[in-house]
């Protein structure tokens, strides 16, 4: 149950203020694990202004608990709560580097062992809003932002309290999965298309989970993410990948995938990083496209992303393989 006026309360105390005020709740988080809600906050001098808090609680695991595709394990929970505790980390420690490109934070608060609060700037009334339709100015708008944060990830000193690998499907990540893929050459090589994807001599910060609902955007075209529990390390053609089978279906995949590739090789040029990289992070989308299929024909074999497209990118990773 979300606990506004002890939330708020607490928002009094940690932050010094006259007043907190509950406003609404704008969604729950994934599968009961808490809320996102707006409260108005008063200091003791200055005008009111409204924030963001992040109400995560992650209590024991409990195996009645329903998953919206059927998987509920102790495993999946711990790797819940890791992945609350990264994201944590990255606005406490790490957004402080990307200044432009995340919301404010504000405030860390631990309620109990099993409740923290994620206080950060409300990006609706700096004018930012997700988009439900996908045009061209929006898409470009998130692959720059990731090539932005792409070319910032490999100038920076390597953390250890986020995900060795970003991302959430990555194999090691996901037994279950993988163990309940049918029998064949992608079950198979799992740990071939894994290593070769990671195989890259710079890895870099991902974001972990690109899809249009965790990139916000403005009037002037200027973009903001949120929502970085599965930042960490790795080939950044994961985060590519997953963008475009979040907003392509498959006959814009045929006819723009490469288009978007090379806008978001010009933008990693723009931002500094080496030909040389850049052209073996692209080398290696093949790749990316398997590692997603191999996850989600364990997790969900109907999911909207297993079009023709992320199929024939697969098969073209395994020729890879066997050429290799």
């Amino acid at each position: 149950m979300f606990q506004a006026e002890q939330i708020a309360n607490l928002l009094c105390k940690e932050l010094t203020l006259y007043q907190a005020r509950y406003i609404e709740t704008i969604q729950p988080l994934w599968n009961g694990y808490g809320a996102l809600a707006r409260f108005e906050i008063t200091p003791q001098f200055g005008a009111a202004k409204t924030v963001i808090v992040k109400s995560i609680i992650t209590a024991e695991f409990k195996a009645d608990k329903p998953h919206p595709k059927g998987w509920n394990s102790e495993f999946a929970h711990q790797r819940k709560c890791r992945s609350y505790q990264v994201e944590s980390h990255f606005y406490r420690d790490l957004a402080k580097h990307f200044p432009s490109q995340t919301a404010k934070f504000m405030a860390l608060i631990d309620v109990d062992d099993n409740h923290q609060l994620i206080v950060m700037q409300d990006l609706a009334t700096a004018g930012y809003k997700t988009r439900d339709e996908i045009d061209d100015k929006y898409l470009k708008g998130i692959l720059k932002w990731l090539a932005k944060f792409h070319s910032k990830g490999l100038q920076l000193e390597q953390d250890a309290d986020v995900w060795p690998q970003g991302s959430y499907w990555h194999l090691a990540t996901r037994p279950d999965e993988h163990k309940a893929m049918f029998d064949g050459p992608l079950k198979s090589n799992a740990d071939k298309i894994s290593q070769t994807l990671n195989n890259v001599s710079h890895k870099t910060l991902l974001h972990g989970d690109a899809k249009p609902a965790n990139f916000m955007i403005n009037n002037h075209g200027d973009t903001l993410a949120v929502d970085f529990q599965y930042t960490g390390y790795g080939n950044p053609m994961v985060d590519v990948c997953y963008l475009f089978s979040s907003v392509l279906d498959n006959d814009n995949l045929e006819r723009y995938a490469d288009f978007y590739v090379a806008y978001y090789c010009q933008c990693l040029k723009e931002y500094q990083v080496e030909q040389a990289i850049i052209e073996q992070w692209s080398a290696s989308l093949p790749f990316a496209w398997a590692d997603l299929v191999r996850f989600l024909q364990g997790w969900s074999p109907e999911h909207y992303r297993l079009a023709p497209y992320a199929l024939k990118q697969t098969e073209l990773a395994l020729k890879l393989l066997a050429q290799a």
